[in-house]
């Protein structure tokens, strides 16, 4: 990938790669043809602790909520599932990749989001779309209550309603405990409006 600038000055430039539970960070070398604006790597939007991957630009279109504050509400779920869960966590950065066919999915490495969870299908009274935080926030709590594990999957999935009801009860945490850190977390009152409408 190639960065513009859009200023001649020094910059610097660091690289982090996830692969498990290992993290690569390097200096990349710099050539031409990518824009980063704001958080924004070619098609994906990436933040501290999360980052959306492969999704097309209508994904976000949609949204009455601007992509950096999506990123912002992303970044908190994972910092709250974090301190729900005493510092635990089962990766380093969740991972939200597109597959058109899914609703929501879990992945070791984060979740996935599909056509059905697109902002323009959850529309308010006066037709703007919110992203499915709940949906988000659902798939995260799998994964923190240790959702792709075979040990989880034996205690779990054949009960669905122990494996649900914990990742219900992770998507009502994260939405309570963003209400009440909106301001460390940087996230504005147009974005908690929509947190409250989903």
């Amino acid at each position: 990938r190639s960065v513009t600038f859009p200023t001649a000055q020094t910059y610097t430039l660091t690289m982090t790669c996830y692969d498990g539970d290992k993290t690569i960070t390097a200096t990349p070398r710099v050539t031409d043809n990518v824009n980063v604006i704001a958080g924004v790597i070619g098609g994906n939007i990436v933040g501290q602790y999360s980052g959306f991957y492969g999704f097309p630009n209508r994904f976000f279109d949609e949204s009455i909520v601007p992509r950096n504050q999506i990123i912002k509400v992303t970044d908190a779920q994972y910092l709250s599932l974090k301190e729900m869960h005493n510092g635990k966590y089962p990766y380093t950065f969740t991972r939200i990749e597109y597959e058109a066919s899914v609703y929501g999915a879990t992945t070791p490495t984060g979740i996935k989001l599909g056509d059905l969870a697109f902002p323009g299908l959850n529309k308010d009274s006066q037709n703007n779309g919110h992203p499915r935080w709940e949906v988000m926030a659902h798939e995260q709590g799998h994964n923190f209550f240790g959702g792709t594990s075979a040990f989880y999957n034996t205690l779990a999935a054949s009960k669905p309603f122990l494996q649900e009801s914990l990742a219900v009860l992770s998507a009502f945490y994260t939405h309570h405990n963003i209400l009440d850190n909106k301001q460390q977390y940087g996230i504005v009152d147009s974005t908690i409006n929509s947190l409250n409408f989903d």
